[in-house]
């Protein structure tokens, strides 16, 4: 599993830090198309800048990323109680990046 830990920290930062490119797009869009001097408006901007704020600094996109969970298709002769460790750990060093705000209670 040589690099699987590494892989799935670059898929947290990623999934934290960035959105589609058509979401993007469409929030682009809207604002385009809002009025000026609109709580749309301004709001949406505050949005833009965030979204590339985030992006740019690798930092999460919104305080809250929600829980982590893994669908994984296992091939053949997958250790799966060694995927999780990798998976748990990853998500340890994830966090001490700060590329995903976990609350713990």
């Amino acid at each position: 599993m040589r690099g699987l830990r590494e892989s799935l920290i670059e898929l947290i930062r990623r999934t934290s830090a960035e959105i589609p490119d058509d979401v993007q797009h469409g929030i682009l869009r809207w604002l385009e198309q809002e009025k000026e001097g609109t709580i749309a408006k301004s709001m949406l901007e505050i949005i833009e800048k965030n979204i590339e704020l985030a992006k740019r600094k690798s930092q999460p996109l919104c305080q809250d990323t929600g829980s982590i969970l893994f669908y994984v298709d296992c091939p053949a002769g997958l250790n799966q109680v060694d995927f999780e460790a990798e998976a748990r750990e990853a998500v340890l060093e994830a966090t001490k990046l700060g590329y995903n705000l976990i609350q713990r209670s």
